[in-house]
């Protein structure tokens, strides 16, 4: 994914959050969530951390 798309779906994610805010419906609170797990995913995949042991 490029940076103009991540920001794209950055955008669309934050979008679909202030409708769902301004209306409460079902299903921009649905879309919110896909796009939200969308950019979740996007982060854990393009900077992994590494977990370190304590012993």
């Amino acid at each position: 994914m490029t940076h103009n798309q991540f920001l794209e779906l950055v955008r669309e994610m934050r979008h679909n959050q202030r409708q769902y805010f301004k209306h409460r419906t079902q299903s921009f609170l649905q879309r919110s969530k896909e796009l939200e797990k969308q950019v979740d995913q996007h982060l854990a995949d393009s900077n992994p951390t590494q977990q370190r042991t304590l012993f």
